[in-house]
């Protein structure tokens, strides 16, 4: 029942309650376990799933060409209490082309039951510079307040299952649909 606004900065994911979808209120809070550079640096793209009672926090640091950008999470028993996730990062590549991992979002699966990780790799650098980024997607596994993400995958990976019971029907031979 409460909407929460949460940033980017060099001190880690910020936080502050909304009294509207479009109107801050309260106090900003600097969460806890969210800073991936001790020393400075930038961490950005905060996405906030809950599970079980839990909330989990992933967002991303370092330079985008950096083989070091990876993503990172944190879990809390609030929206704004939280503490680094155990086995950080929970993605990050170094080598064969599928380095710059960043900036995910999760979704759950058609199952209503797998969670999937969506994120970018760093391909290279356009003619003025800038990152050319690739989509990937990952399975995400959970124990307790331990998340994996089953990547990065380099390979064509099999479709998201479907939910054991599922059914199709015409819209014209059902009424109100």
């Amino acid at each position: 029942g409460q909407w929460y606004f949460y940033y980017a900065s060099d001190r880690g994911i910020r936080v502050k309650e909304m009294s509207s979808p479009t109107a801050l209120t309260g106090e900003e809070v600097t969460l806890g376990g969210t800073q991936m550079n001790p020393g400075g640096g930038w961490t950005e793209g905060s996405f906030l799933i809950k599970k079980g009672g839990r909330y989990f926090l992933t967002y991303t640091g370092n330079h985008v060409h950096s083989k070091g950008y990876r993503i990172n999470y944190s879990v809390g028993t609030s929206p704004k209490n939280f503490q680094k996730g155990m086995g950080n990062p929970v993605l990050l590549n170094t080598e064969d082309g599928i380095v710059g991992l960043g900036h995910s979002s999760t979704v759950l699966g058609p199952d209503l039951s797998t969670y999937y990780l969506i994120y970018h790799n760093l391909e290279g650098r356009n003619q003025w510079g800038w990152p050319i980024r690739n989509m990937n997607m990952d399975r995400i596994a959970f124990n307790g307040d331990k998340m994996t993400v089953l990547g990065p995958t380099t390979t064509e990976q099999d479709d998201p299952a479907l939910p054991k019971i599922c059914g199709y029907f015409d819209s014209a031979d059902t009424p109100g649909w």
